[in-house]
């Protein structure tokens, strides 16, 4: 059997084949029409053919397409040869990735397979009867004790080098592109071909991916003022790491010949200063920044590998990137390297040895937060990929103090010990409130320290001299520490579900949260095209207002728009123009163009918050209660609501329990008052809510088509529309 054709669509496919089975006067039952191939495994034939077909391996047979030259083999767009240039840049790609990697997989599966061979499954062996290395790290078994520290390093080591060769697979993707296909075939069944065609394109999105992307491009890769300056100053570790060459200068002056090297060349340099370079540079790290745990993924392959319009979208959406995260984290990188290299030659060790030159590699890696492809962890690339897209800085963060191997306890000692001297308590502003501020130190400024570190302290005086006047910027995310994130998700996830986990994400600030960026431009855009009738009051907008709401879906511009408000009015004001300073000038302006709040911002967002969840916990306690106890009279005394001594007793029992708490007595009776009345009175008395939004015929065929009234509560629901109706014409 072999691949005649390919089509969009199954009807395409089968007209296809009738004309192939005319043509050559044969059964039309001899061509065998199937939808698309789903989630192929590597170790299959029809993976290698594709991969082949397009380009990705080394061997590909190239001229060689799926029928004779004369055969049809794209009935309708698709296409299965890639142009030579996109095919060149996929086989470099996937072949220097793999010789790379190479050496490096086969030693250490070698050395898994030495220490942890006896835990393999014994049934697969090789010829040589040596263990098989295993696909999956389940298969492992310690029939004296599943559970000792011996098999969870095993499983620990195969579950990464499995990861290094092969990646993780998203489950959301892979689930999305499988509905989409049998909604395709239903589709299909249906007689819809336009509409299967559809279908079948939409299999092709990857929707993890696509919201990561817009997330990194709103958020990080067009703010590139703040992303050069947060990147960048990651250096600052260094005092941990080897205070002496930061503090002496010996930094600045090595990164400035490095930086002279780069323009100007080394044909002037000594020795000493060209091996300085050569150790940069034959590092790779400063190459491989595009490849970093927060871009890889986020439309790095668009110029090479996308359609022409999307090869505009993604060399314009590159530069901001280049010009902010990627120069940022070259800077910091080169830092690191330069430390470890300095260090290193301080201790007498020989870095012109490649393994002595490799490790330091290894420890520049280490305290720089291990973002490369070798660092990942599952959660960046797997489902939960969307919702935890950013808390890998934290994590890594706090396990490089911590459980880091490749540090000495001395080192990780030293550099957590700066880091809370530079950026304070890590969550210490989340600790205060747990344990209460009394806890915290009465002057000012040490409470300041203790909460932002030395580093907010010296820089707000700074400012504050030039001002003239008090400055307190927040730079609290200066810090990697933020586990305020890890926080809510975990609050989250004990409150809410993955509901909560998800609306809590960086995706929903984006997509679907109320009042966030991507439903405000489609709001405006609604409101011009007229799908939307305009604010109360308010003419529909114009073509300016959309284009500055797309805009403002980048944070770049949102900071500069906040930034020039300050300029001209002089006050610090939220979106939804509630003044919170009068007092702001050229400092808090140039604070907000590069992501900077005010500590008065924060602290009264965060009291607002607070308040806000306070009120939200104490009104569902409240309700809890009351209808715990009209279980208990429903359970034991068989009374409900359409009895006299229900309500009275519930009534009772309110007065008893909130007598203290006017307010969440005043809860409990808007409870009871919701519960009074029956399910159809109930069901009426909202329609009549949502018939001033939407209108009474709508509600009305709402109300049909629950078939839960009868005639006459129709009649009765259709008079109350029409008057309710009036009333909100005549207002």
């Amino acid at each position: 059997r072999r691949t005649l054709a390919t089509a969009d669509s199954t009807a395409e496919a089968e007209h296809t084949a009738r004309r192939l089975a005319a043509t050559k006067g044969v059964s039309v039952d001899d061509f065998n029409i199937r939808g698309d191939i789903n989630e192929l495994r590597p170790d299959t034939d029809a993976y290698w053919d594709i991969q082949s077909a397009s380009g990705r391996i080394a061997q590909r047979h190239r001229g060689k397409r799926l029928e004779d030259a004369s055969g049809p083999v794209t009935v309708s767009n698709t296409q299965h040869i890639a142009d030579p240039i996109e095919s060149a840049v996929r086989a470099a790609r996937s072949l220097s990735g793999r010789v790379a990697s190479r050496d490096f997989l086969e030693i250490s599966k070698h050395r898994a397979t030495q220490q942890y061979g006896h835990l393999f499954d014994p049934s697969q062996k090789k010829a040589d009867q040596t263990p098989l290395w295993p696909s999956d790290s389940n298969s492992l078994m310690n029939p004296g004790n599943q559970t000792s520290k011996e098999i969870a390093d095993a499983r620990t080591t195969v579950e990464y080098l499995n990861y290094l060769q092969y990646g993780y697979i998203n489950s959301v993707d892979n689930f999305f592109k499988a509905g989409m296909n049998f909604i395709g075939e239903m589709l299909h069944k249906a007689g819809m071909s336009k509409a299967e065609k559809a279908a079948l394109m939409a299999a092709n999105v990857n929707p993890a991916n696509i919201a990561k992307t817009t997330v990194f491009q709103a958020l990080i890769a067009t703010n590139p003022l703040r992303q050069a300056l947060l990147q960048a100053h990651q250096m600052i570790r260094i005092l941990g790491y080897n205070p002496q060459y930061l503090v002496s200068g010996g930094l600045t002056r090595d990164a400035l010949k490095y930086g002279e090297a780069i323009l100007s060349g080394t044909s002037k340099f000594s020795k000493e200063d060209k091996e300085l370079v050569d150790f940069v540079k034959k590092s790779g790290m400063l190459d491989a920044v595009d490849r970093h745990n927060l871009v890889r993924g986020a439309l790095t392959d668009m110029v090479e590998t996308a359609s022409r319009s999307g090869k505009v979208i993604g060399k314009a959406l590159s530069v901001p990137r280049r010009l902010g995260f990627d120069a940022g984290e070259q800077a910091n990188i080169m830092s690191h390297l330069l430390a470890v290299r300095d260090r290193y030659r301080r201790a007498g060790k020989d870095l012109n040895d490649k393994a002595v030159r490799d490790q330091a590699y290894a420890e520049a890696r280490a305290i720089s937060y291990d973002m490369n492809f070798a660092g990942d962890l599952p959660y960046n690339q797997n489902w939960a990929s969307v919702a935890m897209q950013f808390f890998q800085v934290p994590h890594k963060a706090i396990t490089s103090v911590t459980f880091n191997r490749r540090l000495t306890p001395q080192q990780k000692l030293q550099m957590a010990l700066a880091d809370v001297l530079i950026w304070g308590v890590p969550g210490g502003t989340m600790i205060a409130n747990l344990i209460g501020e009394d806890a915290l130190p009465e002057d000012p400024t040490v409470r300041e320290g203790v909460l932002f570190g030395l580093e907010s302290v010296i820089m707000n005086r700074v400012f504050s001299s030039l001002a003239g006047r008090e400055v307190n910027i927040d730079f609290s995310s200066l810090s990697p520490y933020g586990i305020e994130g890890w926080a809510h998700l975990f609050t989250g996830m004990l409150s809410g579900g993955i509901t909560e986990i998800m609306n809590n994400s960086p995706s929903a600030t984006i997509f679907w949260k109320e009042g966030s960026r991507m439903r405000e431009a489609i709001g405006r855009l609604a409101r011009y095209t007229g799908v939307l009738d305009p604010y109360e009051g308010h003419s529909p907008e114009d073509i300016t207002s959309v284009l500055m709401g797309v805009l403002e879906i980048s944070s770049g511009w949102s900071n500069a728009m906040k930034a020039q408000l300050i300029l001209n009015t002089g006050k610090l004001q939220n979106k939804q123009g509630v003044v919170l300073s009068q007092d702001a000038g050229w400092l808090e302006a140039t604070a907000k163009m590069f992501g900077f709040s005010t500590q008065d911002e924060v602290l009264l967002y965060a009291a607002s918050k607070e308040l806000s969840a306070g009120k939200k916990a104490h009104r569902e306690d409240i309700e809890k209660v009351v209808k715990s106890y009209m279980g208990v009279l429903a359970r034991t005394e068989k009374l409900n609501n359409m009895d006299d001594e229900y309500v009275i007793k519930v009534l009772g029992a309110i007065k008893t329990l909130f007598k203290d708490d006017p307010v969440g007595m005043e809860i409990a009776h808007n409870y009871l008052q919701k519960n009074m009345t029956s399910l159809k009175d109930s069901v009426i008395r909202r329609g009549l809510d949502y018939a001033n939004i939407k209108g009474a015929s709508d509600t009305m065929n709402n109300f049909r088509n629950l078939k839960l009234l009868k005639d006459e509560d129709l009649e009765k629901a259709q008079r109350l529309m029409d008057d309710a109706q009036r009333n909100f014409e005549e207002e």
